[in-house]
């Protein structure tokens, strides 16, 4: 177990943060990694609200759960969850800083983070969800 940190530009996010409830279908296939599907979630940004969903991987239809509860949401500025299922509990934390040029930086930072999600191919996989993510926040 150990940390992972992680930093970003997107266009223009921090602005479309939202702390009420997310219909299922507003978290879908552009926010999974590339090469899988995100099946519809339930997204309650407050503490104590439920952060679930599984991918299903393209090739081979197997499915990765995760759930999560969020323990720390300030609209629009940061969003913390905790998965339970993860052993110690992998806690993730956004913050999101709008630059003033339409821009927001965003930094992941994660606890309690399993070797085997810290390994060059899951930051791959990480990074290619928030890319996918990028292309997706570019056509709203």
């Amino acid at each position: 177990m150990g940390p992972l940190h992680l930093g970003g530009l997107r266009d223009p996010l921090r602005h479309r943060l939202t702390t009420q409830p997310q219909a299922p279908s507003a978290v879908h296939r552009d926010q999974a990694t590339r090469g899988a599907e995100q099946k519809p979630a339930t997204v309650d940004p407050r503490p104590g609200g439920k952060f679930e969903t599984i991918m299903v991987n393209d090739a081979d239809g197997a499915e990765y759960p995760m759930y999560g509860v969020f323990v720390d949401v300030v609209e629009p500025e940061k969003l913390v969850w905790t998965e339970r299922d993860v052993e110690g509990g992998m806690t993730t934390s956004i913050t999101f800083k709008d630059l003033g040029d339409g821009r927001t930086e965003t930094v992941t930072h994660q606890t309690n983070v399993p070797e085997m999600f810290r390994s060059p191919e899951a930051q791959a996989g990480l990074q290619s969800s928030f890319d996918r993510f990028d292309a997706y926040l570019a056509t709203l």
